[in-house]
């Protein structure tokens, strides 16, 4: 067998959690080896809360849409999104920040 087809053949899949608490709709990989995970926010809250007790602005909505996973440490963190995400896109800046821009009904004109 050619040397490049046995070493697929040897890697496997894993899974590193049962659950990162969203579906996320998409994400970014971070310089810091941290990645990003977005949901939409108009869909029923998520199955992971937002610390404190705090809620999204203007709703009840106590859940949280996004998440900070860390790879190194295999752990979640619930962050804030102050507007619906779904539609809208992000990039990494030259210094490593994240710009994530537009979205959908109170996100379509957020930055």
């Amino acid at each position: 067998m050619p040397k490049n087809v046995q070493q697929q053949a040897d890697r496997s899949w894993s899974v590193l959690l049962p659950s990162i608490g969203i579906s996320s709709m998409h994400m970014q990989l971070l310089p810091n080896n941290r990645v990003v995970m977005y949901d939409r926010t108009y869909f029923g809250v998520s199955n992971i809360s937002l610390p404190d007790g705090k809620s999204r602005p203007n709703t009840t909505d106590c859940s949280t849409h996004s998440v900070e996973y860390d790879i190194a440490s295999n752990t979640i963190r619930p962050l804030m999104v102050l507007s619906n995400v779904w539609c809208s896109s992000g990039t990494l800046m030259p210094d490593g920040t994240l710009v994530q821009t537009g979205g959908f009904d109170d996100g379509y004109l957020v930055v």
